[in-house]
C-alpha cells in the first residue's frame, strides 16, 4: 500500500511539476524564436532605409545611363549579402518602367516586372508593387520548381517599389531550429496564409481558433495544442503545434522504470530478510521450545 500511494503522489507531483516547468522552458524557445525572426526583418527594414536615401538610386530615378545602372546593381549586391535573410532585392523604377536586381536578371515589360529564370519567365505580382496592402508581410507565389517568397517595406514615394525575395532555406533553418520530438509543426503565418511549415495539415486546422484564443493554448486532436505567438511585425505569426501524449509518454516510461528498480529492490529486501529470519529467528525458536520441553 505504501508503494502504491507513493507512486501515484509522486507521480501526479512530478507530472505536475514537470509539464509547468516544461512549458515555460517552451515559451521562451519561442519568445527566442520569434525575436530573432524580428531581428532578421529589422535587418531588412534598416537595408530598406538605407536603400531609400541611398543616393545612387536617386540619381538612376532621374538619369538613365548604363554605368548609373551598374553602380546601382553593385550597391544592391552589398544590401543583399549583408542580409542572411534576402536572398535577392528587386528596385522597381515605376517613374522609368525599369527593374534592377541584385542577383537576378529582371526586365519591365508591359506594365508588368519579371524574373528570368530556368523554369521560366516568372511575373512580379502587381499588387506587391502597386499596392500597399502587403506591407511588413510575405506574400508567396508558387512557380514551376520554385518557390518565391516576397517582402516588401513600407513605401515613402510612389516612384519606386523595393520588393525582397527571401531565402527558402534560411526561413526554414530558422523554423527546424526549435523542432523536438514532442513538436509536431512548426510554422510562418502571414496574412492568415501558411507561408512555411513542416506540416501544413496540423496547423490549419485551428489558426482560426487560435487567433481568438490570443495567447492561450488552442486543441487539435487529441492531445494535440496548437500554440500561436507574434513577432516584431504585425502581420507574421509563429504557429507550433505541440503533442502532449509524447511527454506524457516520456513521464510514464521514467516513472515505470523507476518503479521496476524499486520493485526489484523490494524483492531483494525480502529475501534478506528471510534469510535472515532463518540465521535469527529459527534457531531461537528451537532452542526455546527445547528449553520449554
Amino acid at each position: 500500500m505504501s508503494f502504491a500511494g507513493l507512486y501515484y503522489i509522486v507521480n501526479f507531483q512530478l507530472k505536475h511539476e514537470y509539464q509547468k516547468i516544461y512549458g515555460k522552458e517552451y515559451e521562451t524557445k519561442l519568445s527566442n524564436l520569434s525575436q530573432m525572426i524580428t531581428q532578421s526583418f529589422m535587418d531588412i527594414q534598416n537595408s530598406n532605409y538605407l536603400i531609400e536615401n541611398d543616393i545612387i538610386f536617386i540619381n538612376t530615378r532621374y538619369t538613365q545611363s548604363d554605368y548609373l545602372r551598374y553602380i546601382a546593381v553593385t550597391e544592391l549586391k552589398k544590401y543583399a549579402t549583408s542580409n542572411t535573410l534576402a536572398q535577392d532585392i528587386l528596385y522597381i523604377d515605376k517613374k522609368n518602367n525599369d527593374v534592377i536586381s541584385a542577383n537576378s536578371s529582371c526586365f519591365y515589360q508591359d506594365g508588368h516586372v519579371f524574373i528570368k529564370s530556368p523554369e521560366g519567365d516568372i511575373n512580379v505580382p502587381n499588387e506587391l508593387i502597386y499596392s500597399d496592402d502587403y506591407n511588413n508581410a510575405i506574400y508567396l507565389q508558387k512557380s514551376p520548381g520554385r518557390m518565391f517568397y516576397f517582402f516588401t517595406c513600407p513605401n515613402n514615394s510612389d516612384n519606386y517599389r523595393i520588393i525582397y525575395i527571401l531565402s527558402e532555406s534560411r526561413l526554414r533553418s530558422l523554423i527546424n531550429m526549435y523542432t523536438a520530438p514532442e513538436v509536431t509543426a512548426v510554422g510562418l503565418i502571414s496574412n492568415d496564409e501558411i507561408i512555411l511549415s513542416t506540416n501544413n495539415t496540423e496547423i490549419a486546422a485551428a489558426i482560426g481558433e487560435a487567433r481568438k484564443a490570443g495567447s492561450e493554448p488552442v486543441p487539435i486532436s487529441g492531445s494535440t495544442e496548437l500554440y500561436m505567438r507574434n513577432t516584431g511585425l504585425p502581420d507574421l505569426t509563429i504557429a507550433v503545434c505541440i503533442d502532449k501524449s509524447f511527454l506524457r509518454g516520456y513521464i510514464n516510461t521514467v516513472f515505470r522504470n523507476s518503479y521496476l528498480m524499486m520493485a526489484a529492490f523490494a524483492i531483494l529486501g525480502v529475501i534478506l530478510v528471510f534469510f535472515l529470519m532463518k540465521i535469527t529467528y529459527y534457531p531461537l525458536h528451537r532452542l526455546m521450545r527445547r528449553i520449554t520441553n
